[in-house]
């Protein structure tokens, strides 16, 4: 799963490399 740089309120550390 891609999320935006931004959407961290779901994702904290999932994908933040992009």
């Amino acid at each position: 799963m891609k999320r935006p740089r931004g959407f961290k309120a779901m994702g904290s550390m999932e994908n933040d490399s992009e």
